[in-house]
Formats: structure tokens, C-alpha cells, sequence
């Protein structure tokens, strides 16, 4: 199978000086699933209880491209990490004048 790359838009630039945020994923297309992966095409999986097994994945619904349903995931994955976490990035506020 072929490994796809998606680019999502994570935030939007805040002035000629920042680029705003994007995440790229990867992913594959078997038949009509969609399952998000890693770039070795390693499907990722869901953070879970011990012994569960679960990978992003869905089906391709009708008026829906394979590409628009793996930025869906890659965004659900995403929102799965928690916001506090030690790689999330810092917001600082723009620096003024006075």
C-alpha cells in the first residue's frame, strides 16, 4: 500500500511574523478504510487501557475523499493528547512597546 501524507491547519498565522501551526500525518487507503499511520506506514493506535488495540481508522463515506478523512483523524488524534503536555507548545503573549 501506498502512504499518503495530510497537512492540517492546527493555528491560523497571527501576523507577517508567525507562520501559525500545521501537523503532518500519514496514512493508507485498503478498499474504502482509511487507517492513519506513522511514515513507515506503522498504523498508530489509540491511547487506551493495556492490552487494547485500537488504530485511527474509518471508512470513506459517500462525498468524502480518502485525504479529507485522514485530516479528520489526524486531528482527533490530535485533540487526544492532553494540552498540558510537556511538548505542547508555550503561548506567549506578543511583546509591546511600553
Amino acid at each position: 500500500m501506498k502512504i499518503e501524507t495530510v497537512h492540517i491547519t492546527l493555528r491560523n498565522p497571527d501576523n507577517d511574523a508567525d507562520p501559525g501551526d500545521c501537523a503532518i500525518g500519514h496514512y493508507v487507503v485498503d478498499d474504502n478504510l482509511v487507517t492513519l499511520t506513522d511514515h513507515n506506514g506503522k498504523p498508530e493506535r489509540k491511547p487506551g487501557k493495556a492490552g487494547e488495540i485500537a488504530v485511527y481508522q474509518r471508512e470513506v463515506g459517500p462525498g468524502e475523499t480518502p485525504k479529507q478523512v485522514a485530516g479528520r483523524l489526524l486531528r482527533e488524534k490530535r485533540g487526544a493528547r492532553p494540552a498540558n503536555s510537556f511538548n505542547a507548545p508555550i503561548r506567549y503573549p506578543p511583546l509591546s512597546i511600553y
